[in-house]
């Protein structure tokens, strides 16, 4: 029988196959441990949808937020007493409520993504990643356009675990932003220290 880390594991392979090129990613992806993580996005948006139609195949649990930042709150308390990963796809506010209730418990922010429109049909994504990540994903995440939520979330299992050194990195692409779309939003992970 299969385990519940053995299932996630292949999921978040499987996930990234799809998506990013083969060789480097897949070999690292298949080296790294499932860890068992929850997720949170703001379902307002048409990104946060995206985001959670994808990351919920390898996220322990999953939350949608409400219009109050707020509401990340009970969220975030959750997650922290069972000591898992948070990953999250949100607006500033709710990951600044994140990141003070979740540091205060020992967890650090590993990861950041900044998503922006810089115009109607134009995103810019600035992430904090290795090298090797940003050359695996730079082409899938140019290439995506308003579907860059769908790569973000299938990054992300794997950034959970991943200890490398990190930079900043730009990457430009095209995307028709959606009527609703705040036209900023952020990708993160918080982490047990």
């Amino acid at each position: 029988m299969i385990s519940r880390r053995e299932f996630l594991r292949g999921g978040a392979v499987a996930g990234l196959a799809s998506t990013l090129p083969a060789g480097q990613v897949i070999a690292a992806s298949e080296s790294r441990p499932s860890v068992a993580f929850d997720a949170v996005c703001d379902t307002r948006y048409e990104e946060g949808d995206l985001f959670l139609r994808s990351v919920s195949d390898s996220a322990y649990r999953v939350h949608g937020l409400e219009i109050d930042p707020g509401s990340i709150m009970p969220v975030i308390s959750a997650a922290v007493a069972d000591r898992h990963p948070i990953a999250g796809l949100t607006t500033d506010a709710a990951l600044l409520l994140a990141e003070q209730l979740a540091t205060a418990e020992g967890y650090q922010l590993t990861y950041k993504g900044t998503h922006k429109h810089v115009s109607t049909n134009q995103v810019e994504h600035e992430l904090l990643l290795d090298k090797e990540w940003y050359h695996n994903i730079q082409a899938p995440l140019t290439d995506a356009g308003s579907t860059w939520p769908e790569i973000i979330a299938k990054l992300v299992p794997t950034l959970i675990t991943d200890k490398a050194g990190v930079q900043t990195q730009k990457i430009s692409s095209s995307g028709q932003r959606n009527l609703d779309s705040p036209g900023h939003l952020v990708s993160w992970i918080l982490r047990p220290a």
